[in-house]
C-alpha cells in the first residue's frame, strides 16, 4: 500500500515541465560570424521516471520513427512501481506521439537526457552553435532544492537544413530563477 502511495506521489511530480515555445529569444547559430536564428519550431522539456546513467547529459539524433521508437525502447523509459515493474512514461509517450514520418521529412529531433540531483532544477535551451554546441541554462532555485533525483528529456525540433553530426552540451547555471 504504502508503494502505491508513493507511485501516485511520484506520478503526481513527473508531469512535463511544461512544453513551450522554444525560449523567450529563438535559438541561434553562429556562422561567420552572424547570428542566424535557427528553424526550432518547439522544445518540450519532460520529466521522465527514467534516470540517465552517466556520463549526462547525453545526446541522441533522432531523424525518423523507428530510430526513436529504438532510442524510446534502448532506453527503457519508464516509471518503477513499488514492486520492481517497468511502467509506461505517460508523459515521455505522450511528447513523442505528434512525431510521425511527416515531421520527420523536414526535421530532426534532438533529444538531450539528463539527471539532476534535485526534482527543482529547471533547464532552458538558449542557442545552437554552428559547431553544435547545444546551449542550455539549468536553473537553480534561490534556497536550496529538494534532494530527489530527477531526470529530463528535452526534445528539440529542428529543421534538418541545420542538423549537424554531432552535438555537446554545455550547461550554464543560472540562480534565482
Amino acid at each position: 500500500m504504502f508503494s502505491a502511495i508513493l507511485s501516485v506521489i511520484f506520478l503526481m511530480f513527473s508531469a512535463c515541465d511544461s512544453a513551450m515555445p522554444a525560449i523567450e529569444e529563438q535559438p541561434y547559430l553562429i556562422v561567420a560570424g552572424n547570428r542566424v536564428t535557427l528553424n526550432v519550431q518547439y522544445v518540450q522539456y519532460i520529466r521522465t521516471g527514467f534516470i540517465y546513467q552517466s556520463p549526462s547529459p547525453i545526446i541522441t539524433i533522432v531523424s525518423s520513427t523507428d530510430e526513436l521508437k529504438e532510442y524510446y525502447e534502448d532506453n527503457r523509459i519508464g516509471i518503477y512501481d513499488g514492486y520492481g515493474n517497468l511502467l509506461p512514461d505517460e508523459n515521455f509517450l505522450n511528447a513523442i506521439a505528434k512525431y510521425t514520418d511527416n515531421f520527420f521529412a523536414e526535421n530532426v529531433l534532438i533529444i538531450v537526457g539528463l539527471t539532476e540531483n534535485s526534482g527543482s532544477n529547471r533547464h532552458r535551451v538558449k542557442r545552437i552553435n554552428e559547431n553544435g554546441e547545444i546551449v542550455i541554462h539549468r536553473l537553480l532555485p534561490a534556497m536550496p532544492g529538494t534532494a530527489d533525483m530527477a531526470s529530463w528529456s528535452i526534445l528539440i525540433e529542428l529543421d534538418r537544413s541545420h542538423k549537424v553530426e554531432q552535438y555537446r552540451v554545455t550547461l550554464i547555471d543560472v540562480t534565482n530563477y
